[in-house]
């Protein structure tokens, strides 16, 4: 785990980078801190007046720094940290996303996410004797280009979803999906090829 200082909404403050494999505990006092600036970001983007769109895009780039031209998410949103999104241009969230960015979310460009997508980089320990410590880990997420994911879609730690691929909604996306598929189911495996 490394430590960079960065300007944070209003205030100067450290923010907490984790790599991939990274072991941590969620108490540990900067990471605490950390997550504690990116809920109050939160709570002032997913409370503002959907009317007032020079706030809504002002809240959006500080709390996701590293979006492209063209990028639009639609409240309520939620997030780890924010900045560990990495989305090329034209990003689309829909309602009631949920990316876990403890590391690195790498999106491409043109990418959708339908309502409700989940994306997680967090993991527990399988052994119970250290899952009870606390502990967690962390695994990047990686999304390609013209990428559509539907609805109430999981994607777990540690995937890779090629370009030009669609994820059937309602799936869960247990490992890495290869370019120009559409996948599916739980656990999704792909279902059919793109011509």
């Amino acid at each position: 785990m490394t430590e960079k200082s960065s300007p944070s909404a209003d205030v100067e403050m450290e923010r907490v980078y984790l790599k991939d494999g990274d072991y941590f505990f969620p108490s540990e006092p900067a990471i605490k801190a950390d997550s504690l600036r990116t809920k109050s970001l939160l709570h002032r983007f997913n409370h503002t007046d959907p009317a007032d769109t020079v706030s809504r895009l002002q809240l959006m780039k500080k709390l996701l720094p590293e979006c492209g031209e063209g990028a639009s998410v639609t409240a309520p949103f939620h997030c780890s940290r924010g900045y560990n999104i990495r989305a090329g241009n034209n990003f689309y969230c829909n309602f009631d996303c949920v990316i876990l960015d403890l590391t690195d979310v790498i999106i491409g460009n043109d990418v959708q996410l339908g309502p409700q997508v989940n994306i997680y980089t967090v993991n527990h320990p399988i052994n119970p004797g250290h899952r009870s410590t606390g502990i967690e880990y962390v695994q990047p997420v990686i999304i390609g280009d013209r990428v559509w994911v539907g609805g109430k879609s999981v994607i777990l730690p540690g995937v890779k979803i090629g370009n030009d691929v669609v994820i059937a909604a309602g799936s869960v996306v247990t490992r890495d999906i290869p370019d120009r598929v559409i996948a599916g189911g739980i656990p999704a495996r792909v279902l059919k090829h793109i011509q």
